[in-house]
């Protein structure tokens, strides 16, 4: 209970800053920011775990973040992650402060460099003995993807992702855009 407290209490700090920072840009400027709510799933394969056996190396891995536009190709924000297994040994539950650079920004498409860092609950499966030592490791990833417009508050995209030295990931993006 402790730590959903620390978590929702940190993202919404992040989120206070990130809105104040933009009102300040929005009195000097006067267009609109664009703001991002993201939901991304999909299999995550566990590059480092103990068990070989397919059902242990994929796993279901879940995103929600939320970012706002800092410049015309920069975003930033923050993220809640998490592998869901019922077996609580493959769990990684995390918050990161995140952040996307559009290399490519056109109207309809977007296709851009992510990244986050923070920090999480580890998964035991990754350790050499099978067991964390300490509850609470760092946490971040390095990505890539793509992202169509559908309408004019809507994005679907793909997402490749390299996570915490130890995950491979690719998923789907489903956000709404502010």
């Amino acid at each position: 209970m402790f730590r959903i407290v620390c978590t929702t209490t940190l993202l919404s700090l992040l989120l206070s800053v990130g809105n104040a920072a933009r009102a300040d840009e929005s009195a000097a400027r006067p267009s609109a920011r664009l703001q991002v709510v993201e939901l991304r799933l999909g299999p995550t394969m566990l590059l480092n775990s103990q068990s070989k056996a397919l059902g242990h190396l994929f796993k279901p891995l879940v995103r929600l973040a939320t970012r706002v536009e800092v410049t015309n190709r920069f975003e930033a924000g923050a993220a809640l992650l998490g592998i869901l297994d019922t077996n609580e040994n493959y769990r990684v539950a995390g918050m990161l402060a995140t952040g996307r650079f559009a290399a490519v920004s056109l109207p309809r498409f977007s296709a851009g460099l992510g990244f986050g860092i923070g920090a999480g609950y580890g998964a035991n499966i990754l350790d050499e003995d099978l067991f964390m030592s300490d509850p609470v490791v760092p946490y971040g990833y390095l990505s890539a993807d793509a992202r169509w417009r559908v309408g004019d508050m809507w994005a679907l995209g793909v997402e490749g992702a390299w996570e915490n030295i130890s995950m491979v990931s690719l998923g789907m993006n489903f956000a709404a855009l502010f």
